[in-house]
């Protein structure tokens, strides 16, 4: 049966006090543990807070209603911690399916959420467009479902790089959120916009006044065989 304290965990970070915050994919959330292991408080998208009343942990319903969109197994793959210990960032895995899996399947803009730690708030979010399948003939033929965005450090504070991968190939790109269009409480965030977010190519994205995130390619393992 369904276990209100049960989830995914993935990426971890640890702060100076020896505590951790996890990357959980399911829900998708953002899970702090003690130092000694004991889960202390779940942040979970806005309106799943009450499906998991009753865990022997604090939920709130503090990330963007629209996560719950995540598709199965792509949640919250990721999370980096800036310098300062003042801001958490979370990055899905692949797009959310919306308005449905089909969208997912296509799509190549995924999120990625800043968290101000001490109010316990989301006070950013950002595109992050993911590279096209056809840029990796090393998993020729592959599909824009199977390029994933699975691992994250901060550099500093809107300094990030991030581990984009297929299967055979992986690639390392230095992201700066400098300039991006912080996408919060817009109708990006409103399941009833369409086409959605994840539906916009990258000129309609343009079109629409939505600047993703910098990127700039800092490794391929392409490039290093074996």
């Amino acid at each position: 049966p369904f276990d209100v304290d049960g989830f995914d965990p993935e990426g971890l970070v640890k702060l100076a006090d020896g505590s951790f915050w996890l990357a959980e994919e399911y829900a998708p959330s953002l899970v702090r543990v003690a130092a000694d292991g004991r889960v202390q408080e779940r942040l979970v998208p806005a309106g799943l807070e009450a499906d998991l009343a009753g865990a022997d942990y604090e939920v709130t319903g503090s990330l963007p209603a629209i996560l719950r969109n995540r598709s199965v197994n792509r949640g919250f793959e990721s999370v980096a911690l800036s310098p300062d210990e003042r801001f958490l960032y979370a990055l899905v895995q692949s797009p959310l399916s919306n308005p449905d899996k089909d969208t997912f399947k296509r799509s190549r803009q995924a999120r990625l959420f800043k968290i101000d730690l001490a109010a316990r708030e989301v006070v950013g979010e950002f595109v992050y467009e993911m590279d096209t399948p056809d840029s990796f003939p090393e998993d020729a033929p592959a599909r824009q479902k199977d390029v994933k965005l699975s691992e994250m450090m901060a550099l500093g504070t809107g300094d990030l790089v991030v581990l984009e991968r297929v299967d055979r190939a992986t690639r390392l790109q230095r992201v700066s959120l400098a300039g991006a269009t912080n996408l919060l409480g817009s109708a990006w965030d409103d399941e009833a916009t369409s086409p959605s977010l994840e539906q916009l190519d990258a000129e309609e994205l343009s079109a629409s006044g939505v600047t993703p995130v910098t990127k700039a390619l800092w490794l391929d393992s392409a490039a290093h065989g074996g």
